[in-house]
C-alpha cells in the first residue's frame, strides 16, 4: 500500500509548484538540445549556454521528481519511506516492533523499537484522511499494537482559556 507524504497544509501548493518547475525544466532542456542540434530558437543560445542549460535543468528536474515521489509503503514486514525507489530508513521500522499508534493534535505518531529497549517516536506525515487506513493496515499485520486517540485536547484547551 502506498501513502504519499504530506508535509503541511501547503502541501498541495508545493506539489503544484514542483510540477510547474519540472515542466519548465523539460521545456528548457528541449530548447538546449535543439540548440545543440543546430536549430535556432527564440532563446538564441550559444552551444556553451545550451550545454550549461541542459545540465542545470536536468539537475532541477531530477530534484523535482525526487521530491514528488516521496511516499510511505507498507509491506508484509516493514513500514518504509521511499524516495524514488530507495528505502530512506533502510528497513528500520519493522511492523512487528511497532508498539503504539497515537492520534494527537491532528497528527499521527507511531512508537517502535529500533535498537535497545527504548522506543522511538515518529510522526507519520500523511494526509489526515489516510490515518485510519494506515492504522488499520498496521494493526492487521501486528495485533499487539495499542491505539490511543486524544479526544479531549480541544475541550481541555477551551477550559484552560476560560
Amino acid at each position: 500500500m502506498r501513502f504519499p507524504l504530506r508535509l503541511n497544509k501547503y502541501h498541495y501548493l508545493l506539489n503544484i509548484l514542483l510540477w510547474l518547475i519540472a515542466i519548465m525544466s523539460v521545456v528548457l532542456i528541449v530548447f538546449g538540445i535543439l540548440t545543440l542540434c543546430g536549430v535556432t530558437t527564440f532563446l538564441h543560445l550559444t552551444t556553451g549556454q545550451a550545454k550549461l542549460q541542459i545540465i542545470a535543468y536536468s539537475i532541477t528536474l531530477f530534484a523535482c521528481v525526487t521530491l514528488l515521489t516521496v511516499h510511505y509503503t507498507v509491506d508484509d514486514e516493514h513500514l518504509r519511506i521511499k524516495l524514488l525507489f530507495f528505502d530512506v530508513l533502510g528497513g528500520r521500522i519493522r511492523i512487528e516492533n511497532v508498539l503504539n499508534i497515537v492520534y494527537s493534535e491532528n497528527m499521527m505518531y507511531i512508537s517502535y523499537i529500533w535498537k535497545g529497549i527504548d522506543p522511538v517516536i515518529a510522526i507519520v506525515m500523511i494526509a489526515p484522511s489516510k490515518y485510519d487506513k494506515m492504522k488499520t493496515l498496521l494493526m492487521e499485520k501486528n495485533k499487539n499494537i495499542v491505539f490511543y486517540e486524544d479526544k479531549n485536547e480541544v475541550s481541555d484547551s477551551k477550559q484552560q482559556s476560560k
